[in-house]
């Protein structure tokens, strides 16, 4: 059982999916970029998608076929961060902006885009000179 904490690769996770959860906000719900609830929400996926990695990184030092390069590790990752997203999301956001997005949505967009910036994140991170494994 080995544990692999890569900071710089959960930053630049963090920092993508941010980015794409902005896009999300304005594109698809026709928000405004300047609203303090698209701020919030990109902050809080960011956060959660941070702790959705430290988590998958320890459950899969206990359970090695959730590795990275297995079907499990490719369904599960964006599983746990869509629970993980939907738990912030209603804790930090739903109280303060009623009817804003609800739970089941709330997990598919989780998982949706953890799905696509899992796809990005290494062409983004390789134009500023990063490399991620």
């Amino acid at each position: 059982m080995s544990f692999k904490y890569d900071f710089m690769n959960y930053a630049g996770h963090a920092f993508v999916s941010y980015g794409a959860i902005l896009a999300y906000d304005v594109f698809v719900d026709g928000r405004n970029i300047s609203e303090s609830l698209v701020m919030k929400d990109g902050v809080v996926f960011a956060v959660s998608t941070i702790a959705s990695s430290l988590a998958y990184d320890v459950i899969s030092g206990f359970l090695p076929y959730l590795s990275e390069g297995s079907v499990g590790g490719m369904i599960s990752r964006p599983l746990l961060t869509g629970a993980i997203y939907m738990w912030f999301y209603d804790m930090m956001i739903s109280e303060k902006y009623m009817n804003t997005r609800e739970d089941s949505k709330t997990f598919m967009v989780g998982a949706g885009i953890c799905l696509v910036s899992g796809y990005l994140q290494n062409p983004i991170m390789s134009l500023f000179g990063m490399k991620n494994y």
